[in-house]
């Protein structure tokens, strides 16, 4: 199990920057959905889909830090489908915007 959870996360982590689902994760790594899905929620007590989110949004505060990409590429790179969702998310979910992020 350990192995499949380590394989299912580096597959995920190589698609960041691109929107991925968990069928696609469990199809990858040979298994259902389903088993995916609890494997994460035994292992790691989140959801794929929720541990995915929340590698973009640490991947976005990365590139937020580093301050030479725009917050709508950022949104791109971290695999969020607009500037302005990726932009709501972030605030929800760190209290802040990502440019204030950025600032400081």
């Amino acid at each position: 199990e350990s192995l499949l959870l380590d394989q299912a996360m580096a597959w995920l982590r190589e698609r960041l920057d691109r929107p991925v689902d968990v069928a696609a994760a469990a199809r990858a790594c040979g298994v259902s959905r389903e088993h995916l899905s609890r494997l994460f929620a035994r292992r790691l007590g989140v959801a794929p889909a929720t541990w995915l989110r929340r590698q973009r949004l640490a991947q976005a505060e990365r590139l937020l830090a580093a301050g030479a990409v725009p917050v709508a590429e950022v949104a791109r790179r971290c695999g969020f489908t607009s500037a302005s969702h990726f932009a709501a998310l972030f605030r929800r979910l760190s209290g802040v915007s990502p440019g204030n992020f950025r600032r400081g």
